[in-house]
């Protein structure tokens, strides 16, 4: 009955969208796709596969969110004026589509140039300043540690004019901390994090993201008793959202420079389920560079631990005993390849050997 099926699609999206961000959520909104391409209704399967589109960038699932935006765009090329009403959400959505692809290596330089000259286009279009644009490509080349093509983007990025409509500009501070960190300025980073590091109320990702990217520049500058602060609190804002996978990273490498290793451990432990089930490889591989850390200094101190790894981890111990070598080698199986696909993808050595010393500070 295609009324009791409309009703239920509208049930779905109502009970979603109530619903914290992350997998719960994303997985409820995918059930909406196939009850509209069952009425059959170009509109509703527009409006299902953009709610998964926009959810899925802020829940985790980007993997999701890249397919079915590609599909509402085209789907906007095709008919421009029946999508209009979607059209700056589709343009911001952009930003989203092209800061994910750094998670990614399986896409190409050639797709990422392509998406980068077809935000262009629309942009300039619509009569956007291509801010944006510049922004996401410094947050790309910082990110693979290309440091040339990083300045070039900053100075494209800081000359173009602000586009309320189009910029976020919490998120252009966490970015710009990134990357005057990559560069080694680390009094610049934090000066340039302060609003975000200052919010008296959190909100969307802030300051979830910048309280983990100041710790290792704070720790560089010896400044500990904010750093200890914001491990503190940043942890406190994220511990129950898988979606923060690498900045679970950021942390346990933070508190093993502190010494608080079996603080480091606990992370590893409560967030490795996280890890085993992601799709973000930039993620993972953060996460594990982090993990990685931690068991080595835990090594150290003692060679056997026991653990409380979930039941999907594939080197399960019935027992929970740990030789901690066994598992740092594990984890480096996960590592090295990984790390060799991204640097082949971008280009530049810097996942198998700039970004491993970083976050062995």
């Amino acid at each position: 009955m295609p009324g009791a099926t409309e009703s239920r699609l509208r049930e779905i999206w109502n009970e979603a969208l109530n619903l914290p961000l992350g997998e719960p959520q994303v997985n409820l909104l995918e059930q909406a796709i196939p009850l509209a391409e069952e009425l059959r209704d170009l509109d509703l399967i527009y409006e299902a596969k953009f709610q998964v589109s926009q959810y899925g960038f802020f829940g985790g699932h980007a993997e999701k969110s890249l397919t079915q935006f590609a599909w509402c765009l085209a789907q906007y090329e095709r008919d421009p004026r029946r999508f209009s009403h979607y059209y700056d959400s589709l343009l911001f959505n952009f930003q989203c589509v092209l800061i994910c692809t750094d998670e990614f290596p399986q896409i190409s330089m050639e797709q990422i140039e392509g998406l980068r000259t077809q935000m262009a286009t629309h942009y300039r279009q619509s009569g956007h300043s291509l801010r944006p644009l510049y922004w996401t490509n410094l947050l790309f080349t910082t990110r693979a540690g290309d440091l040339a093509a990083a300045q070039e983007n900053l100075a494209l990025y800081q000359n173009s004019p602000i586009d309320r409509g189009m910029n976020d500009r919490a998120a252009e501070i966490d970015s710009e901390l990134e990357y005057y960190d990559f560069i080694g300025d680390m009094e610049k980073a934090i000066e340039i994090a302060e609003p975000n590091l200052s919010v008296r109320r959190a909100y969307g990702e802030i300051p979830h993201r910048a309280m983990a990217h100041a710790l290792r520049p704070l720790a560089t500058l010896g400044r500990y008793d904010e750093a200890d602060d914001y491990q503190r609190r940043g942890y406190r804002l994220i511990r129950n959202n898988p979606t923060f996978l690498l900045h679970f990273g950021l942390h346990m490498s933070y508190l093993v420079h502190r010494g608080r290793i079996n603080e480091a451990l606990r992370i590893f432990e409560r967030h490795l389920s996280a890890a085993l089930e992601t799709r973000l490889l930039r993620s993972l591989y953060l996460f594990y560079l982090g993990a990685r850390r931690t068991l080595t200094a835990a090594a150290e101190q003692n060679a056997v631990r026991k653990l409380n790894l979930p039941r999907t981890f594939p080197a399960l111990s019935e027992s929970g005993r740990y030789d901690l070598t066994e598992l740092v080698a594990w984890v480096e199986g996960v590592i090295q390849p990984l790390g060799a696909r991204f640097d082949q993808r971008n280009g530049v050595q810097y996942f198998t050997q700039g970004l491993i010393e970083r976050m062995s500070y």
